[in-house]
């Protein structure tokens, strides 16, 4: 199976995908080091091509990654990137959209769930199942890490992130994530979502 692009162009997108994921990676684990403890657990949604998970095995020896992708292509140059890393597990095939999560849910439970520059470019069933799932899915006090580009009080954090989601619209309006629609019980977890 293969993901939806949301620049129709495969090639484009995993251009503009990994000179991005390059440049996110380095605050996001300044961001993230703040809060997860020295060792766990962590599951990663949509990892693409793997950037931001071999970046953080590196920086978190004490952690175990679990990447995911939804597209065939991507998980076999994920596996040929993360193969010699130790703390990074095979990359399992996931529709995070679906109610099955199958193989992940064999993995459970997990520390923390990270999702980078997915839920903005993905349908709401993405994001229902996302916080669906975090909850039986992660131990207690585990976190849900989400990044992503979006509004906040109706206003755009960037220029960049007004074009984003100017295009998202006129090319997937089904793929606008909107945070308030999402039901959070924040009863047993932590919920840090990072909007750029």
């Amino acid at each position: 199976m293969s993901a939806r692009y949301p620049f129709g162009d495969k090639e484009a997108y995993k251009q503009r995908y990994t000179s991005a994921a390059e440049r996110s990676k380095y605050p996001i684990l300044d961001m993230l080091s703040k809060y997860i403890p020295e060792q766990g657990k962590a599951l990663e949604i949509a990892s693409g091509l793997g950037q931001h998970v071999s970046y953080f095995a590196e920086k978190l020896p004490k952690w175990k990654f679990l990447p995911t992708d939804i597209d065939d292509e991507n998980l076999q140059q994920l596996r040929q990137r993360v193969s010699s890393i130790p703390n990074i597990e095979d990359p399992v095939w996931l529709d995070a959209a679906q109610e099955d999560w199958g193989v992940v849910e064999k993995s459970a439970p997990f520390d923390l769930i990270i999702a980078i520059n997915c839920i903005h470019v993905s349908p709401r069933a993405l994001h229902v199942e996302l916080f669906k799932k975090s909850k039986q899915l992660l131990n207690s006090g585990g976190w849900l890490f989400i990044y992503a580009a979006c509004k906040i009080d109706g206003e755009y954090t960037s220029e960049s992130n007004k074009n984003f989601d100017e295009m998202l619209r006129s090319t997937h309006p089904e793929v606008i994530f909107r945070l308030e629609a999402v039901p959070i019980d924040t009863s047993q977890h932590e919920y840090l979502v990072w909007l750029t």
